[in-house]
Order: structure tokens, then sequence, then C-alpha cells
């Protein structure tokens, strides 16, 4: 995973090391999009993350386990051709860090089922813990845009995300600044700071230095284009 700015961009290789795709968060400040690119560094489709809060009681197991104990939150997630824009796939909702969950078709049509090997925590923060997930392809009778195997791959970089995403969630579901954001935010503070400082600067030199030959200039100018003159009074032009 690397840094664009405050968008954390995940690149996946084959094993001979050669780039297989890539995945970025597509947003700034609100970033529930991430954008799903081939080797060739064309974007191929977005997927759209939704969270919902249901309020009421909360899941004795979610609340103990992740602390998530206001209410029930719930994630949704979408995927949609790039280019058109079309919904291909989508989840049902599904519960905080939930274990397996099934990807569908805009039709309802199995695409795939994902499952959690072991039985790790995402927000634990251990480092080396090995995170695996497993996807099982469904057989699709009809043809779509992941029926073929060669096609499948944005599935799996999907979960992947998923899973990078699930990090830095919070228990209600939205996610904390990455380390990403953080020296993204860091990067914006210190450029905004140094123009507004310019800005100052030169706007003090202006009215210290350069405002009165402006002036002057100015007063020139209009002399020039508009010299002064005496107009006489139309009662006395006939005598």
């Amino acid at each position: 995973q690397n840094c664009w700015l405050q968008a954390p961009t995940v690149t996946f290789t084959v094993p001979s090391g050669d780039l297989f795709g890539s995945s970025q968060t597509a947003g700034f400040f609100v970033d529930d999009t991430m954008v799903i690119y081939d080797c060739m560094g064309n974007p191929k489709y977005s997927i759209e993350e939704r969270v919902y809060h249901a309020t009421g009681k909360a899941n004795p197991q979610l609340c103990e386990k992740y602390n998530s104990c206001d209410g029930t939150v719930w994630l949704q997630y979408f995927i949609y051709d790039y280019a058109d824009g079309t919904n291909v796939a989508k989840t049902a909702y599904l519960r905080l860090f939930q274990d397996s969950f099934e990807v569908q078709d805009r039709a309802g049509d199995l695409i795939a089922t994902v499952t959690r090997v072991g039985d790790w925590n995402p927000i634990d923060g251990v480092c080396g813990e090995m995170r695996k997930w497993v996807v099982e392809y469904a057989q699709q009778d009809t043809p779509g845009p992941f029926s073929s195997p060669t096609g499948q791959w944005p599935i799996a970089e999907m979960v992947t995300m998923m899973s990078v995403r699930d990090a830095n969630r919070r228990p209600s579901g939205l996610l904390a600044p990455s380390s990403c954001e953080f020296k993204g935010y860091l990067v914006e503070l210190v450029l905004g700071f140094l123009l507004a400082a310019a800005v100052s600067v030169a706007a003090v030199l202006f009215v210290r230095k350069g405002l009165g030959p402006c002036r002057e200039f100015m007063f020139r100018f209009e002399d020039r284009v508009c010299p002064k003159r005496m107009r006489v009074p139309s009662k006395y032009e006939n005598s």
C-alpha cells in the first residue's frame, strides 16, 4: 500500500512480480468510493461503500468484541462499471466485520462467497498476522462481467480493499483517518499555511511599497486618456 495525497493505493502483483492491478480510494474528505484499475492503469470498476446505523438494541457479541454498542451497524457494497456507471454487483446488508458474505449480481444471483480464514480481529493492530479471505466463485449459467475466470479478479480486489479499510474502521462503521490521510492533510495544511503567508507578505509589501507608485501611475494614465478640460457654460456660448 502506498499513498497519493490522502488516497490509499493498493497494488496487486502476480508471483513473478508483474503488476496485476491496483485500487485506490476515490474520495478525499468522504472516502466511500474505491476505483479498481487493471494492469495498464485503466479504471475498470468503482466500488461504493454504504454505512447504515439502526438504533435500538446492539448485538451483544459485536458490543463485546468490537465495542460497537450503539445500535446496529450495517455495511453494503456496490460495484459499478466505471465506463457507464451500471451496477454490476452488490452485497447484502453486512454486520460490522462479518465473517462470511455473498456477492451477488444486480438480479440477486450468486457471484461469489467470501469467508474469513481464522479468527483474527480486523482492528487489533497486530503486525505480521496472517489475514486471509477465501473467495469461492459460483458457476454462472448466464453471461456477465464476472462469469469468466479471467474477469473475476475485481471481486478479489474488492475484498482486499474491504480488509484494508476495516483496519481503520470505528465501532460506528465509519473510518478513522488512515496514515495516508494524516500525511495528506499535513501536506495540505503546510501548503495552505505557506500560501496564506505568501499572500499576506505580498499584500503588506504592496501596501507599503507599491500602493503609492501605483496610485501615481493611475493618475498619470487618467490624465493621458482623459485630460482635464474647461467647459464654458451654455449661457455664455453665444456671448
